[in-house]
């Protein structure tokens, strides 16, 4: 099995013992991953058994979730990327209305407008 197989699933097996918002999970599963891609670099060799014992297993980490030292900075960027992505989505939807606008106003503009002349 692949190094990005085994990491997978351990993320996988992580994220199915968090009981969290998935915002907050998904933050958190960023972060571990940038930590195992240094590991990674570190070591070379990545198994379920060393991903285990350098990180802990799925349960130990879902246990020791809302205990960790830095959950209060887990919690502010995860609500930072909420803030973030929906701010995005809602310019990404004005600026979807607008073209949608400008698009009816042409057509409805050059409705009939059209002539066709025989240059013959």
């Amino acid at each position: 099995m692949g190094k990005d197989t085994i990491i997978r699933r351990y993320l996988s097996e992580v994220g199915d013992k968090l009981s969290c918002p998935k915002p907050l999970k998904t933050t958190f599963l960023g972060e571990l991953r940038e930590r195992i891609d240094s590991f990674q670099s570190l070591d070379g060799e990545v198994t379920m058994e060393a991903l285990c014992e350098e990180f802990g297993s799925p349960e130990e980490i879902a246990d020791g979730f809302f205990n960790r030292e830095d959950y209060e900075e887990l919690l502010r960027k995860t609500k930072t990327r909420v803030v973030r992505w929906r701010i995005v989505s809602a310019l990404v939807t004005v600026i979807l209305l607008v073209a949608i606008v400008f698009i009816v106003s042409v057509i409805q503009e050059s409705a009939g407008t059209f002539t066709v002349t025989n240059p013959y």
